[in-house]
């Protein structure tokens, strides 16, 4: 059993995005279903087709959002990310990458369609975070929050992983509990926020087929249980994960992106 805030976990800190960064680019796509019905909202107003992601990370939104036609901003807080996200992105040059935050984006009044604010909002103030949003969204376009985890209930080889990570580390509080729990909010949060209005939801499952390689590149991104365990326990756990699943040639990883969308007035 191994137990939590162990000593030497030097830059490893839960939340520190950091020493996971190179690590990203690994992590799943967000559902293109549900992104290919929001764009399509968005537009159907006549809107520029000019978009800005919130806490872009590694870029995977920005790729999907290039593909549907977008052009606009990712904006990331995280020196290393932004880093990481813009040499994943030299194929997009349709967007910027600029350092800021949700809070204070740095972009100009009225300048973009739609925001997008992927698996990130629980790390915001979330006053702050809206206000710059309602101030950089033009009259009549859109914020998307939108959240991306592993569908446990449907996938067994997830469920198996989780109780083994519930058995060996059960002092470990993940990150997935404080999702959870904003999650279950932010219909009411979005639909009371000032100068917003029409909260719609949509979600949709979805499937990322990864060989070993990759899906133990994604255990990496853990930063909740890298953040609390030390580094030997880590690789104590991360080396039993693999004994989970190092006979699967593709494990057929799943996922549910649930997305809310308000529009601003």
């Amino acid at each position: 059993m191994l137990h939590a805030n162990s000593p030497d976990l030097g830059e490893e800190k839960f939340g520190n995005f950091s020493y996971v960064s190179e690590n990203y680019k690994y992590r799943p796509y967000y559902s293109f279903n549900v992104f290919e019905y929001l764009s399509a909202r968005v537009l159907s107003g006549a809107l520029p087709a000019v978009a800005a992601d919130i806490g872009a990370g590694s870029g995977k939104l920005v790729e999907m959002l290039a593909r549907l036609g977008f052009h606009g901003f990712a904006i990331e807080p995280n020196r290393e990310m932004v880093s990481h996200g813009r040499q994943q992105c030299l194929h997009i040059p349709e967007f910027a990458w600029l350092e800021a935050t949700a809070e204070s984006t740095e972009l100009a009044d009225q300048s973009v369609s739609w925001v997008c604010m992927g698996s990130m909002f629980h790390w915001t103030d979330q006053r702050q975070a809206l206000e710059e949003c309602h101030r950089i969204l033009s009259p009549g376009g859109f914020l998307s929050v939108i959240y991306d985890l592993t569908d446990i209930g449907n996938d067994p080889i997830q469920m198996e992983v989780e109780n083994l990570i519930k058995r060996s580390a059960p002092g470990v509080k993940r990150a997935r509990g404080p999702i959870e729990a904003i999650m279950s909010e932010l219909e009411t949060i979005l639909g009371s926020a000032s100068g917003f209005d029409g909260c719609v939801y949509v979600e949709s499952q979805h499937v990322e087929s990864m060989d070993v390689d990759r899906y133990m590149r994604v255990w990496d991104t853990a930063h909740d249980l890298r953040g609390q365990l030390s580094r030997q326990q880590w690789a104590e756990l991360k080396a039993s994960i693999f004994q989970l699943v190092k006979h699967i040639d593709v494990i057929p990883s799943k996922y549910r992106t649930s997305a809310w969308t308000v529009r601003r007035i």
